[in-house]
Order: structure tokens, then C-alpha cells, then sequence
């Protein structure tokens, strides 16, 4: 069969099936962001026949899906009308069979960005800025806004969107893999400093309240809890200085200056355990199952949406009602440290039992 016959056959069977031969998923937004629709790529996936899938990211998120295995083609929507006009032709030509964009809120970029494209299929949020009128959208399949959503995690939402057109998608997990060159460089790192296991400590936050104050940082890390365990500190350049008192706090203490997003998945792929705020680097934990304590402000609907998803983690909600991070004491996150650090001796030990 010649290979345009081949392409037209593998078009015929996948609309037979209402399994797209080509779709784009739509991650605009913050890092965190496209880390928490990454399981539509995993659900995509595994379709069969499997769907060429290209993603449309933001400047500030892309990154953390360089040489993801689950994405065929991967697109930056650039600053600047005449270059976000070139993308919207070329997105044009492209003749996607499935549009998905998760977002379960109004967006006028998204509506825009669906209406050049002219998918065959095209999934997303139809309801006007209040999420009163769910009819006033563009999409040809619509998906539930954030008020009915209330009760679900980030992930459950995005995958809404799958359900939307009968695609199957039971796997919530966040799904990235650190880039080999992003790996090689923290291996070398490993081997200059001697790291086996190591916990990672972030302490960056991009909003003041989900910050935790350096001193109760520094009282943490000599908790007897972490005796043994080398940490690696991750920050962003602004807390610099906060990342070089911790280090000088205690022996066995690192900081990794993380040179982009992909750097961050190869310093959590292989810890032993992560201690952070409310920020991205949750998602990124959840997506290797790597063990979390993770610091939230006193906002319930602001937690459903993004806990923590590994296997073994605890999650340090500030006491009072919308009370900020910085709120929370040393004692609760001490607590919650030591019992997360004892249910992974004791899997680790039940596991050696049964080898």
C-alpha cells in the first residue's frame, strides 16, 4: 500500500473507532499548569491505533516537556502578533482531528486559538466568564467549568476533557521524564558531591503566602529526622542567599542552581523524599510518586485542586482559615516529617523482608 493510502486507512479506522489520527492538547499557562494535564498525554497514548499528539505550550512551561516521549510535536505560543499569527496559519494546516483544551474556565486566547485551527473535533470550556452560561463557547464538546468542579483534584479535571468524546483515561498520575542532558548534568553533580540518597528542599514560592520563613527552613533541617540524609537545596535566584544560609546551617547540605524547568525534573526523578511549598514542584514530585511534604495556605478548595498524588506524602495545611504558609509552625512540619519518613522505612523494610 503506498504511503498515502496507508495514511488515508489509518485516518478511516481511527474515526471509526472515535480515536483521532492527529491531536493537539492545549497547556498555556504556568509550569504547574502543564504538569497537571500531562496525563491526557498518557491517556493518548495508549489508544490504539496511537494518535500523533502535539502539544501547544506557553514560554514559561514548555520546557518541561523537552524529548517527552508522548508528544510528536511540541509548540511555543510566542509573544507578538506577527509571530502568533505564523503559528495560528501553520496550526491551520495542520487539520487536527482532536482539539483538547482542559481549561475549565473562560478563555478568550483558547476560543480564539480553536476557531483559526478548525479541528474536526474540538474539546473545551463553553461557558461565559461567570460559568453561568455553559452554551456561549465555540467547542463541539464541552466540559464541566470550575464551579461544578469544586470537589476535584487538577488531574480529574484535565481528564474531563477526554471523557468529553469517549476517550478512556483512568491513570491521574502527572507523567514527565527528565531529559538526558538535564540527568547527565545532576549525575555529575551527584558523583562531585557523593549523593546516594537525598531529600530535596524548595523553598521558592512565586507568591508571598505560600512562603515559609528561612529560620523555621534552617530549624527543620537539623530535625533529628533528617540526620542522616544529605539534602539538596533548590531555589529560585532570588532566594539565592536564603539557599546559601540553609547550606551553611548543617554538613551534608547542597545547592543545585538549577539552570531551567527540565533541571528540576532530574533532581526529584531519584529523591529519596521532597520538602516544599505549594508550587509546581508538588506536581513534579507526584508525577515520579517521589515522597512529599508539601506546605499549603489555609484554602480548602485551593488544596483539593492541587494535592499531593504520590503514594506516601503529608500535606501541612497553615491553622485559621486563609492563613498564608508562613503561618504554619515549626512543630506541625516537624510532626508530619518524622511519620512521613517512618512509613517509607517501613515499606523499604517490608520490602527487604520479602526479597
Amino acid at each position: 500500500m503506498a504511503g498515502s493510502d496507508r495514511q488515508s486507512g489509518r485516518k478511516r479506522v481511527a474515526a471509526e473507532a472515535s480515536v483521532p489520527a492527529k491531536a493537539m492538547v492545549v497547556a498555556l499557562g504556568r509550569i504547574g499548569d502543564l504538569v497537571l494535564v500531562t496525563p491526557i498525554l498518557r491517556a493518548l497514548g495508549g489508544l490504539e491505533p496511537r494518535p500523533e499528539v502535539h502539544v501547544l505550550a506557553g514560554r514559561k512551561n514548555h520546557q518541561v516537556l523537552a524529548s517527552h516521549p508522548g508528544i510528536h510535536r511540541l509548540y511555543v505560543y510566542p509573544d507578538g502578533a506577527l509571530a502568533k499569527l505564523q503559528l495560528m496559519l501553520q496550526l491551520r494546516r495542520e487539520r487536527y482531528d482532536l482539539w483538547i483544551d482542559p481549561k475549565d474556565h473562560h478563555s478568550q486566547t483558547g476560543r480564539l486559538l480553536v476557531r483559526v485551527a478548525g479541528p474536526a473535533r474540538s474539546v473545551g470550556y463553553n461557558g461565559n466568564r461567570r460559568g453561568t452560561d455553559t452554551r456561549s463557547g465555540c467547542f463541539t464538546h464541552g466540559i464541566p467549568g470550575h464551579l461544578e468542579n469544586g470537589q476535584l483534584h487538577a488531574t480529574e479535571r484535565a481528564l474531563a476533557a477526554l471523557a468529553a468524546v469517549g476517550l478512556p483515561a483512568v491513570d491521574r498520575q502527572p507523567w514527565l521524564v527528565p531529559p538526558v542532558e538535564a540527568a547527565q548534568r545532576f549525575t555529575q553533580f551527584r558523583l562531585q558531591n557523593h549523593l546516594t540518597r537525598y531529600a530535596v528542599v524548595n523553598i521558592s514560592a512565586s507568591k508571598l503566602h505560600r512562603q515559609w520563613d528561612t529560620g523555621h527552613w534552617v530549624e527543620l533541617l537539623r530535625s533529628p529526622c533528617l540526620r542522616d540524609l544529605p539534602v539538596v537545596i533548590c531555589a529560585l535566584p532570588s532566594d539565592r542567599d536564603a539557599a546559601a544560609q540553609l547550606v551553611a546551617s548543617r554538613g551534608s547540605t547542597f545547592y543545585y542552581p538549577t539552570q531551567t524547568a527540565t533541571d528540576l525534573l532530574a533532581v526529584v526523578h531519584d529523591a529519596m523524599l521532597m520538602l516544599t511549598v505549594d508550587t509546581a514542584m508538588v506536581h513534579i514530585a507526584s508525577a515520579f510518586n517521589t515522597p512529599i511534604l508539601a506546605l499549603y495556605s489555609n484554602i480548602p478548595s485551593q488544596y483539593r485542586k492541587y494535592q499531593p498524588l504520590s503514594r506516601h506524602q503529608r500535606a501541612v495545611m497553615a491553622p485559621g482559615r486563609n492563613a498564608p504558609v508562613s503561618d504554619i509552625p515549626l512543630t506541625m512540619v516537624e510532626q508530619a516529617l518524622c511519620a512521613l519518613i517512618e512509613e517509607i522505612a517501613a515499606e523499604s523494610g517490608l520490602r527487604q523482608q520479602s526479597a
